[in-house]
């Protein structure tokens, strides 16, 4: 139980993967999870009363629950951010050829501002 608050930030990972895929406002399903129920779940693990020195607070948590977390958070926000990356690229590699070429990019603009009659 005492490794248990290290485990809240995995909530992260499914929820960007969740509001990638769905799109629209569940992509800011992250951020309300992280400010919203984390804070409401911390309480229940409480807080650490065993040894408040200074120089127990430096000392890392040797348990195997502790390593385990801390272990795996970097390959998995790792390769969370590498698929980000390739989803982004796929996506926006799609939009632009399925919709106008460059040329009609840079010059929609400028019908815009004809057609609307601004000076």
């Amino acid at each position: 139980m005492a490794a248990a608050p290290y485990y809240l930030g995995y909530l992260i990972l499914p929820s960007v993967v969740i509001g990638q895929q769905i799109g629209g406002i569940a992509t800011f399903m992250t951020v309300a999870l992280m400010f919203g129920l984390v804070p409401l779940i911390d309480p229940l693990f409480g807080r650490a009363r065993a040894d408040t020195t200074p120089e127990s607070a430096t000392a890392a948590p040797s348990s195997f629950g502790h390593r385990v977390a801390t272990a795996f958070w970097l390959p998995l926000q790792t390769g969370l951010l590498v698929w980000l990356v390739i989803e982004f690229a796929n996506v926006t590699r799609h939009r632009l050829s399925s919709r106008a070429s460059c040329s009609q990019w840079v010059s929609r603009p400028a019908r815009w501002a004809l057609r609307s009659g601004t000076n």
